[in-house]
C-alpha cells in the first residue's frame, strides 16, 4: 500500500489536482517547522530545514515501510536526523524564544511584565534540561507527535516514553512552583 492510498478518501480525490509534494507540505510543514523551530536559533533556519526535510521525504517516499511505524513517525525520524546533521554543522543550541511570541497578545502592561517574568523562569528551566529532555519536549509539544511515534524515534517503549515524559513534566512543574 502506498502513502497516497493511506490518505483518507476525501484527500485521495484531491491527489489528481495536487502534486504529492503539495500534500506533504499541507499535512506536515507546520508541525515540522514548529519542531525544528524549538531547536534552532531563528525562523529562517527552521524554515530552510523544514523544506529540506519535506524534499527528502518526497524523494524517498517509496522507501517508507508502513510495518515499521506510522508515516508521521517516519517523517519526524527524517526531521530528527536532519536536525542532528545541522547541529553537527552549526553546533547550535535549543532556543525557546518563540514561547514569548506565542503568549503576547493584547495585554495590559502589568500583565505583559508578569507574562515576561513567567516566561523567563520557564526558559531558564528549559535551558537547564539535558539535550535528550529538550528533544522529548520538542517532539511532544512542538511536533505534536503521539507517545508511540516518539517512542519509535527515541528507541524506547511507549510505556518508558510515557513515564519519562510524565516525570519530566512533573519535575519542571515542581521546579517552577518552587521559584515562586
Amino acid at each position: 500500500m502506498t502513502v497516497l492510498e493511506q490518505l483518507p478518501s476525501n484527500e485521495q480525490s484531491c491527489v489528481e489536482n495536487l502534486l504529492p509534494f503539495e500534500i506533504l507540505y499541507e499535512r506536515y510543514y507546520t508541525r515540522i517547522h514548529r519542531y525544528l523551530r524549538a531547536h534552532l536559533r531563528n525562523d529562517d533556519d527552521a524554515a530552510d530545514l523544514a523544506q529540506q526535510v519535506l524534499f527528502q521525504v518526497w524523494v524517498k517516499i517509496n522507501t517508507y515501510q508502513p510495518e515499521r511505524g506510522s508515516f508521521a513517525t517516519w517523517v519526524f525520524s527524517i526531521a530528527h536526523h536532519r536536525l542532528v546533521d545541522s547541529y553537527r554543522a552549526a553546533r547550535s543550541a535549543i532556543v525557546w524564544e518563540p514561547l514569548y511570541e506565542i503568549t503576547i497578545t493584547e495585554q495590559n502592561p502589568e500583565d505583559m511584565v508578569i507574562a515576561a517574568e513567567s516566561l523567563a523562569r520557564v526558559k531558564a528551566l528549559l535551558d537547564a534540561l539535558s539535550e535528550a529532555e529538550r528533544e522529548l519536549l520538542a517532539l511532544r509539544f512542538a511536533a505534536k507527535l503521539s507517545l508511540g511515534e516518539i517512542a519509535v524515534i527515541i528507541g524506547k517503549s511507549v510505556e518508558a516514553t510515557r513515564k519519562q515524559l510524565t516525570r519530566l513534566i512533573q519535575r519542571l512543574h515542581g521546579q517552577y512552583h518552587q521559584q515562586n
